[in-house]
């Protein structure tokens, strides 16, 4: 009888404490579903005014690889958010940066259309040009 109940305590705390990481992973899940993932391998996508889109990549400053992305029409797809999250922290004094993602945001403001244009550079060189057709409706 013993183990049976210290069994169902058990079980009864893993629940709550699974219920209460799980507020925490949902809330992300949510905010990640919001937004339409663009990749370089995407060609067209359509969204509604209000929805967003998001592009990331990897950069690595050190090395020279970065990424440009903008909307040709910030009129109706605005870039309304960009960031750069650093896999390791930078030390002090770093000249260089170290490998990270870039994350582009954009939200669709009106109807039209609009491209995406993420470019890759090398070392100062353009080595690939991407262009995704976003089409907004109501």
């Amino acid at each position: 009888m013993k183990s049976y109940s210290q069994s169902i305590g058990i079980i009864v705390l893993l629940a709550l404490l699974s219920s209460c990481l799980g507020v925490k992973h949902t809330s992300e899940i949510k905010t990640k579903r919001a937004m339409v993932k663009l990749t370089t391998l995407t060609q067209s996508v359509e969204l509604k005014i209000g929805e967003k889109a998001v592009y990331a990549g990897s950069v690595h400053g050190s090395v020279g690889t970065q990424k440009k992305c903008w909307s040709s029409d910030d009129d109706v797809l605005k870039l309304i958010n960009k960031d750069i999250e650093y896999h390791n922290k930078p030390k002090p004094g770093e000249t260089g940066g170290d490998r990270a993602t870039k994350t582009y945001i954009f939200e669709a403001l009106a109807e039209g259309e609009a491209t995406v244009i993420i470019q890759n550079w090398f070392r100062g060189d353009l080595e690939e040009e991407s262009k995704i057709k976003v089409i907004i409706t109501k």
